[in-house]
């Protein structure tokens, strides 16, 4: 196979990963269909089998592919920075389209789907790794002996769910997407005495 030929079929693979990645956040991914997927990418359906066995492995593909800049906070960022970053990553993620496609299928089918679907795996770990970074966020940023582990731990299951809120607010209304996450920069601020900029610092 020739260079041109190889980076054509690259190409290819990629436009259709994104073709699904559009499909599936707007049906899920139970009422998407391959014929969907082709279509959009303005592809044949014989074009998709060529690169993916189906569904699963298209959805696999594309899971593997793509990092949201609030799962990279998850994993990635130091509790004393960890305020700033968590905003400037919370704003990225719902900034662009393709970040808010990934969003939207993890929310639409990471909840629903059979428990080896990699949507489901990828939701619960980041939900798990949101809770432990805002576990040690708060931590760091408490007087030491204000609050008990236990109440900790229950203050970052509360921040977690409302993150988890505003994000599904958020992919509802993309016109209002700074004025979704203020209140909630606000109430961080105040809760962890942080004074500073708007989201990310921008």
């Amino acid at each position: 196979m020739g260079r041109k030929t190889v980076e054509e079929s690259e190409q290819t693979r990629l436009k259709l990963m994104e073709a699904g990645t559009r499909i599936f956040a707007k049906h899920g991914f139970a009422y998407s269909t391959l014929n969907d997927i082709a279509h959009f990418a303005g592809l044949s359906r014989g074009a998709v089998y060529w690169h993916f066995k189906g569904k699963w492995e298209l959805l696999q593909s594309i899971m593997n592919a793509a990092v949201l800049p609030l799962e990279e906070f998850f994993v990635a960022s130091a509790p004393t920075k960890g305020l700033e970053h968590l905003l400037k990553a919370l704003g990225d993620t719902l900034c662009v389209q393709h970040h808010r496609d990934l969003c939207t299928i993890l929310l639409k089918d990471g909840e629903i789907g059979l428990l080896e679907c990699p949507v489901v795996v990828r939701w619960r770990v980041a939900q798990e790794n949101l809770r432990v970074q805002l576990k040690l966020l708060l931590r760091a940023r408490q007087p030491a002996g204000m609050r008990s582990q236990e109440q900790l731990d229950a203050l970052a299951h509360l921040i977690a769910l409302s993150i988890t809120g505003l994000i599904t607010e958020s992919l509802h209304n993309a016109q209002s997407v700074e004025k979704s996450i203020s209140p909630l920069v606000q109430a961080l601020r105040e809760l962890l005495g942080c004074a500073g900029a708007g989201v990310g610092g921008h």
